[in-house]
C-alpha cells in the first residue's frame, strides 16, 4: 500500500482528473492511504484514511470525507464508507456509513444511519436519495424530521432543497408540545413551520380535534384553515363546514358554508351558512339561513334569525336571535323582532311585533314570554304581557274569528300543547256558538273583568266569564258588521308556519 503525502502534482495528473468543460470529474483533495486490486475492484483507485484525517474529495462544491473510498475515474463514480460526511455549502450536511455519488448525474446513494442536517432541521432514515443538480432528496422508507418545534415522521418523503419544503407521505405523523397530528400527506416549510395538507388530516390538541381532508396549518401559532369534510370538535361542540379556520391561541374557529353545529350537553343543533365560536368568551354567532334546535321532551324547538348568538357556560348557555326571529315547534311557532332563550331560568322571550300560534290559535301582546321546566324541557307556562289578544278563525262556518283580548294573559301548556289561559282586565269576547249539530246559534260579545278559556286540540273549546261579565247573544243576521272584530285585531295567518318544512321554506324565502 501506498501512502499519499501531499496533493501535489501525482494526485492532480492521474487521480483528480481536471474538470472538463462538459463533466466536471471528482476530485481528490486528501487520499490517505492509496491501492489498487484490479481483481477485486477492477478500475478503482482505493483511498483509506490514515493518521492525519479522512478521505476527502471535491465536486461542483461539495466536499465528501469517509474512511474508506473507491474512485472509479473513468466512470467518475465514487463509493464511500464509514462515517461519511457530504458538505454542500454550509447549509446541508449529509452523514451515513454507506455513499455512492456518481459525478456525471450528481446523484448520491447514502445508506446506513442517515443524516440530512439543514440550518433548522435535522433528518434521519436509512436510506436517501440526493438528486444535486436538482436539489433534492428522497427517502423511500421510515424517515424522521426534527426542528425547532416538531417531530415528523412518514414512510417515505423528499425534500425541496431550493424551497426548504419537506413532502411527507404515507402514514405521516407530526408531534410537538401543544398537539399531535395524522395525515396521509403534507408538505412541511421548513423556515415558517407552516404545514400544507393533501388528505385525510387530524390534528389533536389538548382541549380539541381538527379534521380536514385538505387545508394549511402554522404549527408554530397552532391556526390555520381546512377543507373537504371539515370538522372540529372544539369547546364542548362539534362544528362541521365546507371550510373552517382555526386559531388555537386567540380561542376562536370560524366555519363557512354548509355549517352544523352540535352541542351534547345542551342538546341542541345548529345549521348556518357562516358561524363563528368564540371559545373565551363562551360564545357563537351565526348568519346566513341560521337555525338553532334544541330538545324539548319529544320534541325539537327550532329558532332562527338574521343572527343567532349564543353565549354562557355548558348546561347554561342563552340563545339571543335577531332580527327577523322565528320559531317552530310541532303545534306551536310564533315569530317578533328578536327571541331570547335563557337555558338555566327555562325562559323564552320573544321581543318586539311577537305574535305565537298555539294550535289554531294566534296571541299577540305587547310581550310575550314563555317557560319550560329545566328538568324535562317540556312547555310549562305561557305570558302575554299588555294588550294581550286572542283569536282562531271559525273553523265551522269560516265566517269570522273568534277574539278574547285583555291586558295580560297567563297561560298553562299540557303535553305541550296550550290547555288553558286566564285574561285578566277590561277582558273582551267575541264567540261564534253553535249548537250539538254545527248549527250557528249566533255571536257572543260579552266584557269582564277576567276570562278563562280552555283548548282542546288547539281551539277554544270553553269560555269561563270571572267577575262583572256584562254580554249579548246576538243572532248572525243582527249582529253588527262594525263589531265583528275587537279593536287592535290583526290577523297574520298567512305569515304562519305549520311544518318544518315550510318553516325552512319560510327562511330560504326571507333571503330572496
Amino acid at each position: 500500500m501506498k501512502r499519499i503525502v501531499t496533493l501535489g502534482l501525482a494526485l492532480v495528473c492521474h487521480f483528480a482528473v481536471a474538470q472538463s468543460e462538459e463533466t466536471a470529474k471528482i476530485e481528490v483533495l486528501y487520499g490517505g492511504y492509496f491501492s489498487k486490486s484490479e481483481d477485486n475492484y477492477p478500475g478503482a483507485s482505493i483511498f483509506e484514511r490514515d493518521e492525519s484525517g479522512p478521505v476527502r474529495f471535491r465536486h461542483k462544491g461539495a466536499l465528501l470525507d469517509c474512511d474508506v473510498a473507491y474512485l472509479y475515474a473513468d466512470e467518475n463514480r465514487l463509493e464511500a464508507y464509514g462515517n461519511i460526511v457530504f458538505n454542500q455549502g454550509d447549509t446541508l450536511i449529509l452523514n451515513s456509513k454507506e455513499l455512492i455519488y456518481s459525478g456525471i448525474t450528481r446523484l448520491a446513494e447514502a445508506k446506513q444511519k442517515v443524516r440530512l442536517t439543514s440550518p433548522t432541521s435535522t433528518l434521519t432514515t436509512e436510506t436517501l436519495y440526493f438528486d444535486r443538480k436538482n436539489q433534492e432528496a428522497y427517502y423511500p422508507s421510515f424517515g424522521k424530521l426534527i426542528d425547532e418545534e416538531n417531530t415528523l415522521k412518514s414512510n417515505k418523503g423528499r425534500y425541496l432543497i431550493e424551497q426548504s419544503l419537506y413532502r411527507f407521505e404515507e402514514s405521516v405523523t407530526l408531534e410537538n408540545e401543544k398537539f399531535n397530528l395524522v395525515s396521509d400527506r403534507l408538505d412541511y416549510h421548513t423556515e415558517d413551520e407552516v404545514a400544507d395538507f393533501f388528505g385525510p388530516t387530524t390534528i389533536t390538541g389538548e382541549d380539541y380535534t381538527f379534521y380536514f381532508e385538505q387545508g394549511s396549518y402554522d404549527t408554530k401559532n397552532e391556526k390555520g384553515y381546512g377543507k373537504i369534510n371539515t370538522k372540529i370538535n372544539y369547546d364542548l361542540r362539534k362544528l362541521f363546514g365546507d371550510s373552517i379556520y382555526f386559531n388555537q391561541l386567540e380561542n376562536y374557529a370560524a366555519a363557512s358554508g354548509q355549517v352544523r353545529v352540535l352541542d351534547s350537553i345542551n342538546e341542541s343543533r345548529l345549521s348556518a351558512a357562516f358561524a363563528e365560536i368564540f371559545k373565551a368568551k363562551d360564545s357563537l354567532v351565526a348568519t346566513g339561513e341560521a337555525i338553532i334546535a334544541k330538545r324539548v321532551e319529544n320534541d325539537s324547538l327550532y329558532v332562527h334569525a338574521s343572527y343567532l348568538f349564543v353565549t354562557g357556560p355548558d348546561k347554561a348557555r342563552d340563545l339571543f336571535a335577531y332580527p327577523n326571529a322565528r320559531f317552530f315547534k310541532t303545534d306551536f311557532s310564533g315569530k317578533s323582532d328578536s327571541i331570547v332563550v335563557t337555558n338555566e331560568k327555562g325562559i323564552t322571550e320573544l321581543i318586539g311585533n311577537p305574535i305565537i300560534w298555539s294550535g289554531e290559535s294566534q296571541l299577540t301582546g305587547n310581550y310575550i314570554y314563555f317557560t319550560n321546566t329545566p328538568e324535562t324541557n317540556a312547555l310549562d307556562s305561557l305570558y302575554v304581557i299588555e294588550n294581550a289578544f286572542i283569536a282562531t278563525l271559525d273553523t265551522i262556518a269560516q265566517i269570522g274569528y273568534n277574539q278574547a283580548k285583555g291586558v295580560n294573559l297567563q297561560g298553562k301548556f299540557l303535553s305541550n300543547g296550550l290547555e288553558s289561559a286566564l285574561l285578566d282586565k277590561n277582558a273582551e269576547v267575541i264567540y261564534y256558538l253553535y249548537d250539538d249539530k254545527g248549527a250557528l246559534i249566533g255571536i257572543n260579545q260579552t266584557t269582564c273583568s277576567a276570562i278563562r278559556l280552555n283548548f282542546e286540540e288547539g281551539e277554544i273549546s270553553k269560555i269561563t266569564f270571572l267577575r262583572n261579565p256584562n254580554g249579548t247573544l246576538y243572532p248572525y243576521a243582527d249582529f253588527p258588521e262594525d263589531q265583528k272584530l275587537l279593536e287592535g285585531f290583526q290577523w297574520f295567518g298567512e305569515e304562519r308556519t305549520r311544518d318544518l318544512e315550510s318553516f325552512i321554506e319560510k327562511i330560504k324565502g326571507l333571503k330572496k
